[in-house]
């Protein structure tokens, strides 16, 4: 056996030792650890800051009300596009409770 850089040389085949890898019981602490610090201490899902436009559409009850409050200033899209347009959460939520209220654009 020659020992090669990283790695160590057997019978024709080169194996490479992975020093990142963790011990296999390490790996399950640490996944666990992960998902301890993943889960909020209050057990309230986190949610995004942003909004899809697909996601708007829903809380508001539609394209047609989304298009009028859009269109009215209520909320602007911070990446407006073909595909994929983002809100802020905060702002739609906003707009929700004005319609909610009867207000309309």
């Amino acid at each position: 056996m020659v020992s090669l850089a990283g790695g160590r040389h057997e019978a024709g085949v080169s194996v490479i030792q992975d020093r990142h890898r963790p011990a296999p019981g390490e790996s399950s602490e640490r996944l666990e650890e992960l998902q301890e610090r993943a889960i909020p201490a209050d057990g309230k899902p986190v949610q995004s800051r942003f909004m899809r436009c697909k996601d708007a559409r829903v809380m508001l009850d539609g394209r047609s009300t989304l298009e009028r409050c859009e269109h009215a200033g209520w909320f602007t899209p911070l990446r407006p596009g073909k595909r994929l347009t983002i809100f802020k959460r905060e702002d739609v939520e906003a707009t929700q409770l004005r319609v909610s209220w009867g207000e309309l654009p």
